[in-house]
């Protein structure tokens, strides 16, 4: 009885996986499109970087340098996803394994 639920329990494990996939690639194609029409989000605009920088508001530097943080925020959601599609490969191979073993 406890073998059953331990499985219910990786199956769910699993699942949650796949849907970080998802997610992952969902907040992809928004920041993809963000950075198409030259558009920032607000979690980068929110850091308020021309006061850091001391620039304008609304300087070709501040933009340029919200793009480039808008690029690589789009670079690591790529590297996460990645990281979570190589988990979920694995998991599979094992469940696949495991239920060859108990057939």
């Amino acid at each position: 009885m406890q073998e059953r639920s331990y499985m219910r329990f990786r199956t769910s494990w699993r699942l949650r996986s796949l849907q970080k996939v998802v997610a992952a690639r969902q907040s992809i194609h928004f920041l993809r499109r963000c950075l198409q029409h030259r558009v920032i989000p607000s979690f980068i605009r929110s850091r308020k970087l021309y006061r850091v920088c001391g620039l304008s508001k609304d300087g070709r530097k501040v933009l340029e340098l919200e793009l480039k943080i808008l690029r690589m925020s789009i670079k690591n959601k790529k590297d996460q996803m990645f990281t979570q599609l190589k988990r979920c490969a694995a998991n599979e191979h094992n469940c696949a394994r495991y239920l060859e073993t108990s057939l």
